[in-house]
């Protein structure tokens, strides 16, 4: 079977809507100023195009693409934090949502019918063993199993990958079973199915300790071990018929692929994202009358500090010695005044450093993990996302690379994005991106 023809068996014919030439963000339109929340692209359903987004207390979706929006629709009762509500998912007939019930300190898993044009109605059918407060845990589906990986932090928590069958979830929908414990992994980062091999799927966890990527052929019976190095922790996982992507986060590299028919890895670009320059970006700046106040102030007269400063990495001059009293890989996480900000690391209260520290504000810089990326199987263009500073900074890179070993590129900068990435409708889907895809042609 040649390339264009699996292609085409497994995603449909490629609609013309793919072929867009390269343009800057385009906005969901009407949408964000209507919001008291963060606007979040969730999920995508697989069999009707709809496209799922989660507001600050409510759901809604989109029929077109993102072009219009639904009226609001109900959360799960017990879901209050919507920051822990990360995927909406079709299986069996229904669709399948995952959240943080902060009474019962468990992230837990709801049901509902698909409707319509009314309202969601929600069933808990899943209660995770594992905590996983303020983080989403991952989910995806395949022919015959819906899967659920366990976030679990903080670490030590063994997280689990449960899974349900087709039969099950078209039933009561709380039949369970375990496909894989993580003995000595932190956490979950993703499960992904490989949608041009039936039974194929991929689990990557890690963060700090029990870094492991894994393949299963046989739809979780069994795994094989792809990798169990630092540097390669990835957070989201694409596939294409003849490549599988890992968005890593971690130094030095953007994204790892597989070529399927040999299993080898390699980056996916030439180039690291870090490395390239952020538009309009400050340079860094060197203060010498820092003084730090417990827990995490720092304070500067001659500091001019202002809100561009968030996410910017703080490095004290004495930090390789016991004279360093701001930690490494602290950042500004709010600026109080001209002269005085806090950090999101406290103050070194062990070092006893007196008097004037000086430290080095750094400049503008990607974060150097881009650990949300997607690549399009229609033009095997492949997408990512990072901050810059820090993985709390002030606006979002776009960068795209259109075949696997090319240069990767930006493609735009703004404040809005970022977040797990889905492709629906000819647009790729980001936090508040809606950007049209590009074509080859284009590239």
């Amino acid at each position: 079977m040649s390339r264009l023809t699996r292609l085409n068996a497994a995603v449909g014919t490629i609609d013309a809507s793919n072929a867009f030439t390269p343009r800057t963000t385009v906005g969901l339109a009407g949408f964000s100023a209507a919001l008291t929340g963060t606007p979040l692209c969730i999920g995508a359903d697989k069999v009707t195009g709809r496209i799922f987004y989660v507001g600050s207390t409510y759901l809604q979706w989109s029929d077109d693409a993102g072009a219009t929006k639904s009226a609001n629709k109900s959360l799960p009762a017990a879901i209050t934090d919507v920051t822990s509500v990360a995927y909406l998912v079709r299986f069996a007939g229904y669709y399948w949502l995952g959240g943080y019930d902060a009474t019962a300190s468990r992230y837990k898993i709801y049901r509902s019918t698909i409707p319509t044009s009314g309202d969601f109605g929600w069933a808990e059918v899943l209660t995770l063993t594992q905590g996983s407060g303020g983080i989403g845990t991952s989910m995806d589906c395949d022919d015959k199993y819906l899967y659920v990986g366990e976030y679990a932090d903080p670490s030590g928590l063994t997280p689990k990958l449960w899974a349900i069958t087709l039969a099950d979830a078209a039933g009561a929908g709380t039949n369970w079973v375990t496909k894989w414990t993580g003995a000595s992994t932190r956490h979950i980062h993703t499960i992904a199915c490989d949608p041009y091999l039936p039974g194929h799927l991929w689990l990557a966890g890690g963060d700090g300790q029990g870094f492991e990527i894994l393949r299963s052929t046989d739809y979780g019976a069994t795994w094989l071990t792809v990798a169990t190095d630092a540097n390669s922790q990835v957070v989201q996982i694409s596939f294409t018929p003849d490549y599988v992507y890992g968005a890593c986060d971690t130094a030095d590299v953007t994204a790892w692929v597989w070529d399927k028919a040999s299993w080898t890895k390699r980056s996916a670009a030439k180039n690291w994202h870090y490395n390239i320059p952020v538009p309009g970006g400050l340079g860094s700046r060197y203060l010498t009358d820092v003084t730090l106040v417990a827990p995490s102030t720092l304070q500067s007269p001659t500091g001019n500090f202002t809100s561009n400063d968030i996410g910017r990495r703080v490095l004290d001059e004495a930090r390789y010695t016991t004279a360093g009293r701001v930690r490494t890989g602290a950042y500004i996480k709010t600026v109080n005044s001209a002269t005085e900000v806090v950090l999101t690391a406290p103050v070194n209260a062990a070092h006893a450093s007196t008097g004037a520290s000086k430290v080095t504000v750094m400049g503008d810089r990607w974060y150097h993990g881009a650990f949300y990326g997607i690549v399009d199987p229609a033009t095997g263009i492949y997408y990512c996302v990072a901050h810059d500073t820090s993985n709390y900074g002030n606006k979002y890179g776009l960068f795209y690379c259109p075949r696997p070993g090319d240069d990767l590129r930006l493609l735009t900068s703004e404040v809005y994005g970022g977040q797990c990435m889905r492709i629906a409708g000819g647009y790729l889907h980001s936090h508040q991106w809606r950007v049209p895809l590009l074509s080859q042609s284009a590239v």
